[in-house]
């Protein structure tokens, strides 16, 4: 039996730089699209400020949750983390920020969020979460594209 090799051309970014191999110039093309962890608050700030909230964010390296957002009385709180530079770090981060919005959970009125620049690597470890354990902390997930638009995922 045999197989069939084929190459195709695929289309580089014209931003890559010459000489970078096809798999630098996806990764380079993959990391502009993702939007940093204080991009992914800003945009959150924007969109929770156009539902009605008052938002403080917290950048860069601030202490505190990264956004805090009030509305009359209902309180909203989130965490947020950007893409990793390498695979491994996605997973770390997503586990770090589950981490950190559990010891946030202090008032039980509140809405608790953990929020992500929408990467397929995000989505996809949101889903492996056991339903259970989504249900009995009722976090959702917040997932930021890149021109500010958020679904949220519960």
């Amino acid at each position: 039996m045999r197989g069939l090799i084929r190459n195709y051309l695929v289309r580089r970014e014209s931003a890559a730089l010459e000489g970078d191999t096809d798999a630098e110039a996806a990764s380079r093309m993959v990391a502009r699209k993702a939007l940093s962890e204080d991009e992914v608050k800003l945009q959150l700030q924007k969109w929770l400020q156009s539902k009605g909230w008052d938002v403080a964010v917290a950048m860069g390296k601030e202490r505190g949750p990264d956004i805090a957002a009030a509305k009359g009385r209902m309180r909203w709180l989130v965490e947020v983390k950007g893409l990793g530079s390498r695979p491994q770090m996605n997973i770390n981060y997503f586990l770090a920020v589950l981490g950190q919005i559990l010891q946030r959970m202090e008032d039980g009125c509140a809405h608790y969020s953990v929020a992500f620049p929408d990467q397929p690597v995000f989505r996809r470890l949101w889903s492996r979460l056991p339903r259970v354990a989504k249900e009995r902390t009722l976090v959702s997930a917040l997932f930021v594209g890149p021109r500010g638009e958020v679904d949220e995922v519960r």
